[in-house]
């Protein structure tokens, strides 16, 4: 019995490919971020505008894919060695919870930043389209509440 749990101890090292593809993946959302910023910086108006939250959108997937990674790390293969105290609390994960936790609050995120995104190529015609967008910006800022409520 101890070669086959010798065998699967050896096994976590696997994690190891999704570690290395997610933060490959992570790199491409970084260039994708930067070269929106670029766009949103030659560009006016509202195209500026949805090239910047676009930047965001790409940063926050960048962010979800480090956390993402880490997170497999650490909890497979070894605890990270983290230098600088602020960084440890949010790269440090103990539990397959508290990478969901994390990786909750940036997808919750991400998707606010979506709407904003799809709010701005939206036009307005009528008092039903306006209770609807306020609607919408009240139960964004509800989850929000309710994510902050819940870290106590």
């Amino acid at each position: 019995m101890s070669r086959f749990e010798s065998l699967l101890w050896a096994a976590r090292w696997l994690m190891l490919a999704p570690v290395i593809a997610l933060l490959v993946g992570a790199v491409y959302f970084a260039v994708l971020a930067l070269e929106d910023i670029y766009l949103g910086l030659v560009t006016h108006g509202t195209e500026a505008v949805v090239n910047m939250i676009r930047a965001v959108d790409a940063s926050l997937l960048a962010a979800v894919f480090v956390i993402f990674a880490l997170g497999l790390y650490e909890l497979f293969i070894a605890p990270l060695e983290v230098k600088n105290a602020v960084f440890s609390r949010v790269l440090e994960v103990v539990s397959l919870d508290d990478l969901k936790a994390k990786l909750g609050k940036v997808v919750v995120m991400l998707l606010i930043v979506k709407f904003f995104e799809h709010v701005q190529l939206t036009k307005i015609e009528g008092p039903i389209e306006m209770a609807v967008f306020a609607g919408s910006i009240l139960m964004l800022a509800l989850a929000l509440w309710l994510i902050r409520e819940r870290e106590g």
